[in-house]
């Protein structure tokens, strides 16, 4: 039997919840909305924020936030660090269907690894910093080239342009009134454009980790085998096809909330 990986993915709730009751709680609460939530956030959309600076919210993560639903690819006879960390209280889905809701595996680069360079270019070499630096260069090249793309003007004066024999440098300077009436017009849509460096990046599936960190320290998600999706995910009773929950107890007491559950149950504490 094959246990280096799982034939499902999990995901684990209440981790800063107090009590096992209360995790227990929100575990039938979440199945019986139906939804798994990528934010608390009020508005209850899912953010994507990019910053030049970085400020990221977790440790490891490429984006300042990145709100997400995450599952684990582990094996149940080896999520014991997994659970410690989380909660032992989660659900089971066939990877095919949480494939299909959109996810996909988190890519993982230890943070002490050197990243290729070409000679000559001017870039670091270090994962976390490489990564900003990708992200400031194609923010300003996809600027530029949003820019272009929303200027009438600039369609009206290329193709003028094409006509003659203008140089670089003046043409630059015929772009600049029209650069500066894009940004004073509001037209730039600051906030969409960096939704959408975040899906052509992928920095949404990067995570930086510390490889020396041993295998149960809380900061070691290497051990996770992260899944992730971007966005909310609902799913339906049937689609469980496994319930996790700390000791037998609260099997009963599942089963009063949802008699009609077909599925399988995996007890951390016999």
């Amino acid at each position: 039997m094959n246990t280096y990986v799982s034939n499902l993915l999990c995901h684990f709730v209440g981790r800063t919840k107090p009590s096992d009751e209360e995790r227990f709680q929100l575990l039938l609460l979440i199945i019986k909305q139906g939804k798994l939530l990528c934010s608390l956030d009020p508005s209850g959309t899912p953010k994507t924020v990019m910053s030049p600076k970085y400020a990221g919210e977790h440790v490891g993560e490429v984006l300042e936030r990145c709100d997400s639903v995450c599952f684990c690819d582990i094996p149940d006879e080896a999520l014991s660090i997994h659970t410690n960390k989380y909660s032992k209280f989660g659900m089971g889905f066939d990877k095919s269907f949480i494939t299909k809701c959109g996810a996909r595996p988190v890519t993982y680069v230890p943070q002490n690894a050197k990243m290729p360079v070409n000679p000559g270019i001017d870039f670091p070499d270090t994962p976390m910093e490489y990564y900003l630096q990708l992200f400031r260069q194609a923010v300003s090249m996809n600027m530029i080239l949003s820019l272009l793309n929303q200027t009438y003007d600039f369609r009206i004066l290329l193709s003028n342009l094409m006509e003659k024999d203008v140089a670089i440098s003046d043409v630059l300077k015929l772009l600049d009134p029209i650069f500066a009436r894009q940004f004073a017009d509001g037209k730039t849509q600051q906030m969409l454009f960096h939704e959408e460096m975040a899906w052509q990046t992928q920095f949404e599936y990067i995570k930086v980790f510390d490889e020396s960190l041993p295998d149960d320290d809380p900061d070691n998600y290497y051990m996770e085998r992260e899944w992730r999706c971007t966005h909310n995910i609902k799913f339906g009773l049937s689609d469980i096809k496994k319930v996790y929950l700390k000791n037998e107890k609260y099997i009963d007491d599942f089963l009063i909330y949802f008699p009609e559950y077909k599925g399988d149950f995996y007890v951390f504490e016999e």
